[in-house]
C-alpha cells in the first residue's frame, strides 16, 4: 500500500491517503451525490436534516425549547454545553471553565 500526501477534496486541507483505497475523486463523488439524500423536515419548524439521527436530536433538545445551560460569569445561555464552554473560553478568558444547567431536561 503506497501512502500519499494529498489535498482533500472537501475540506481543501493536507491529508494523507492510501492510494489505492481512496482513489481520486472518491470523497467528491460521495459529496457531490449529497443532494440526492432525502431530507428530513421538522415538523415543528423549517429546519431541515440530511440524517433522521440528526432530526431526532434536533426535536429532543432543541426546537422549541429554551437553552438548557447558561454561562457562570454572565448572562450568556445555549442549547449546547459545548457552546457554552466555548464561549467562557473566548470571552471570559482568566474565569474558569464550568457550566450551569438551568433545568433537567
Amino acid at each position: 500500500m503506497l501512502a500519499i500526501a494529498s489535498t482533500c477534496l472537501i475540506t481543501d486541507r493536507n491529508r494523507s491517503v492510501f492510494a489505492d483505497v481512496y482513489p481520486a475523486g472518491f470523497y467528491k463523488k460521495i459529496w457531490k451525490n449529497r443532494a440526492d439524500y432525502k431530507k428530513y423536515q421538522c415538523p415543528k419548524c423549517p429546519s431541515i436534516f440530511v440524517w433522521k439521527c440528526t432530526l431526532k436530536r434536533h426535536l429532543r433538545n432543541e426546537c422549541g425549547k429554551e437553552p438548557r445551560f447558561k454561562c457562570p460569569h454572565c448572562n450568556y445561555r445555549g442549547k449546547w454545553k459545548a457552546n457554552i464552554s466555548r464561549h467562557i473560553k473566548r470571552v471570559h478568558k482568566d474565569c474558569s471553565i464550568y457550566v450551569l444547567t438551568t433545568n433537567s431536561g
